[in-house]
């Protein structure tokens, strides 16, 4: 996994108090895993596995899911953290356990029905791009995780 990480270009890490306050914005609780990322890195761009992404800082996180519209459309259950092209990675909580799962969609005209399960949370999906099982061929599945 640490060649497909290689090409990361980090960006300054966010500070807890930035975290934090997007928390209680948004009313979202973001998963341990990916708060340690946004602690380490806060976004940036880069290959993983055959996706290039862009993942959003958490400054990013509030503008680009209103520009995206993905909050409006898919719901506040559903929050964007990146985007490869044209397409998103989203932390989903409208599932019934305690941490979000990470889905995929494009951006174009989202629709509940274009979503993809692309791991059960979102390390779990990170290492699965990472590692080739997930790739932009499964954007086109549209079965819905739920």
């Amino acid at each position: 996994m640490k060649e497909s990480l290689a090409s990361w270009y980090k960006v300054k890490p966010a500070t807890a108090k930035e975290i934090s306050d997007f928390e209680r914005r948004s009313y979202l609780r973001l998963p341990k895993d990916y708060r340690n990322f946004l602690l380490q890195t806060n976004g940036g761009e880069g290959s993983v596995g055959e996706l290039y992404l862009s993942a959003w800082s958490i400054k990013e996180l509030e503008d680009l899911n209103v520009s995206y519209g993905v909050r409006d459309r898919l719901g506040a259950s559903r929050l964007g953290i990146a985007n490869d092209g044209d397409y998103c990675l989203a932390l989903d909580y409208s599932g019934i356990t305690m941490y979000p799962s990470l889905i995929g969609f494009p951006l174009g005209g989202i629709d509940e029905a274009e979503i993809v399960l692309i791991g059960r949370d979102y390390c779990t999906g990170i290492m699965s791009i990472a590692a080739g099982e997930f790739t932009s061929k499964d954007f086109y599945h549209t079965d819905s995780p739920t």
